[in-house]
């Protein structure tokens, strides 16, 4: 499958019901960009006993692009946050295939359903021969760590190209930015039991222009086949 038909796999499935999907994120404390709307939602179809999928969109109201530095999971809850690691590296990779394969099983119209989250794009990048040493330093360490803020401080110390090669372009934890009038949709893999997967979960943003917003946003947790 080439790039093109990905792309068009993407756009097709973002541009048909409605461009941000899920609940709108409620601001907590910090410095919201005015007419810059965040949503976010569990992806129930990709969701499984281990493992769970919470796809955000960015939008962008204004005139200007919306550029984001960083930005970081936290479930405000120190219990939930031991429990749940975010899936980086070669694991991502792992998983995609692995989840491809089990919506083709249970025949659904993999087209759709895989075009719903930009994972495709990892199994794509990361097959290549250049990628093959996905997980090396900044990774390691990542596997000795347990919990998502723990995981945030190591990612916090790797530089651009481990980071590179610990998420996909289009995953929540790398920098991005929107365009003027548009959105842009990002998503993050955890692993976690599916009965510890919170109603809501808190992240903070950092934009490019120095300001910092704590969010929190209700995912719609749906029954999921497994």
């Amino acid at each position: 499958m080439n790039r093109l038909l990905l792309l068009v796999m993407l756009l097709v499935n973002f541009g048909c019901a409605s461009y941000q999907s899920g609940s709108y994120a409620d601001i907590v404390s910090g410095d919201h960009p005015s007419d810059a709307p965040i949503t976010g939602k569990l992806d129930s179809t990709l969701t499984t006993k281990h493992y769970a999928v919470i796809n955000f969109s960015f939008g962008n109201d204004s005139k200007q692009w919306l550029r984001i530095k960083k930005v970081r999971l936290d479930f405000n809850n120190k219990e939930l946050n031991n429990k749940a690691n975010i899936v980086v590296g070669q694991d991502i990779v792992t998983w995609a295939e692995a989840i491809r394969h089990k919506v083709e099983i249970d025949q659904w119209n993999k087209e759709v359903i895989w075009g719903s989250i930009a994972l495709v794009g990892a199994v794509t990048a990361s097959g290549s021969s250049s990628n093959s040493s996905l997980i090396y330093a900044g990774a390691s360490t990542y596997a000795l760590a347990s919990g998502i803020l723990v995981a945030n401080s190591v990612i916090d110390k790797v530089n651009d190209l481990e980071r590179a090669k610990l998420f996909p372009r289009t995953h929540l934890y790398q920098s991005f930015s929107v365009p003027a009038g548009l959105y842009t949709n990002r998503w993050v893999l955890l692993q976690i039991n599916r009965g510890d997967i919170p109603s809501e979960v808190y992240f903070d943003v950092e934009y490019l222009d120095g300001k910092k917003a704590k969010y929190k946003v209700k995912i719609k947790s749906t029954s999921t086949k497994a």
